[in-house]
């Protein structure tokens, strides 16, 4: 007979109704309070695999669910022993789950939100915006833990689409709504308790009248993710914000799907009565990318750059030219204009496409610059 233990409980209301186990081999098994007897309760328990356990403690499928995918025909009346440290005691059956009473009904789904009155309290607190991510997975859930770079890759490409988000709503409205360090988060330590919990505030204090600006950056990103499940929407709405911001979004979908993670995140203010919440899973993630693939150049935005030519490398492409903002690099396109005649120290206006490549820990963001054309401009 099977060793089975209990490792985790899920659900406890006057006593364990949900809980995780595993075997001496490592298997993974759901427990389910079935019957309550003067003794003791008896539970269902069926072997699942790692991966659908995942999903269903990160919220992706319900209790049923969960049972039901599992392929293995057999399964337990449990019972715990008087030491519940000592293994389950087991009753082997083999016939469908279908035909007892003992199958879950629909609908039971296990919820982590991040706590939306923690959020706001901390916002006032901080007298700040304050974001609190959560990085989703079915190994999180089950090891509990998550390997750095995935959190940190996370945590930059939430940060960098913060900021194109930013910057793309302030765009045209002059410093006064996008002060210096206006699109950056901070990470406030300690951070959350928990698995895979960071909570960040806006770095730049609010502006004279007690508002965050990273406000309307927030509310853009809630009108992306509400509507993740519908990807075709999720791409049109990309397309109407080609460029960088939509660089940004689909590094982070791109990230998510390679490692099979999801995120979750809540925002407020210090004016706010509750924290609005979005997420996205690893599947709403690859099939927003995927849609985007039938959408050419998306990524890609036309940027002008007007100053002096510095150099060129004939060998490698690259070309500098310094404006007014500092020195801007690039490099020419297959096919696409070239130097020749160009003289070094003269004033050209050079039309580029630009597109987001790197991104950093801290979420800025290195753009590539292809050049689409050159001309002449006046001094």
């Amino acid at each position: 007979m099977k060793r089975i233990r209990h490792t985790a409980t899920h659900v406890y209301y006057d006593g364990i109704q949900v809980f995780e186990a595993r075997d001496s081999i490592g298997g993974h098994y759901i427990g389910v309070a079935v019957e309550a007897t003067v003794k003791r309760d008896r539970y269902l328990l069926k072997g699942v695999s790692p991966e659908a356990l995942g999903q269903f403690l990160i919220g992706g499928i319900d209790l049923r669910a969960l049972v039901l995918q599992s392929p293995e025909e057999d399964w337990y009346l449990a019972t715990f022993a008087d030491d519940p440290t000592e293994p389950l005691l087991l009753e082997h059956r083999s016939s469908p789950l279908s035909e007892t009473d003992y199958l879950p009904g629909p609908g039971l789904f296990l919820s982590d939100d991040p706590s939306g009155d923690e959020i706001v309290e901390t916002a006032r607190k901080e007298n700040a915006l304050v974001v609190e991510i959560r990085a989703d997975s079915p190994r999180a859930a089950i090891e509990h833990r998550v390997a750095a770079d995935t959190l940190a890759g996370i945590l930059s490409g939430f940060q960098a689409l913060v900021r194109q988000s930013h910057r793309m709503v302030t765009r045209g409205l002059g410093s006064a709504r996008r002060p210096p360090d206006s699109d950056l988060l901070d990470v406030l330590v300690p951070a959350a308790s928990g698995s895979f919990r960071v909570v960040l505030a806006s770095a730049h204090p609010p502006d004279v009248f007690g508002s965050s600006f990273l406000i309307p950056a927030f509310q853009h990103l809630d009108t992306v993710f509400e509507q993740v499940d519908d990807p075709e929407r999720t791409v049109a709405h990309l397309r109407e914000n080609r460029g960088r911001f939509a660089g940004a979004t689909l590094n982070l979908m791109r990230f998510l799907n390679e490692r099979g993670a999801g995120l979750r995140y809540g925002w407020a203010d210090q004016d706010s009565e509750e924290a609005k919440r979005r997420g996205v899973s690893r599947s709403a993630a690859a099939r927003i990318v995927e849609a985007s693939a039938t959408v050419p150049e998306i990524e890609a935005e036309t940027v002008e750059w007007t100053g002096q030519f510095q150099k060129f490398n004939r060998h490698t492409g690259f070309w500098g030219l310094l404006t007014e903002k500092g020195s801007v690099q690039g490099r020419l396109r297959e096919g696409g204009p070239n130097l020749d005649g160009l003289e070094v120290g003269g004033r050209y206006r050079f039309v580029c496409e630009e597109r987001i490549e790197t991104i950093s820990v801290s979420g800025k963001d290195t753009p590539t610059r292809t050049l689409v054309s050159h001309e002449p401009a006046p001094d």
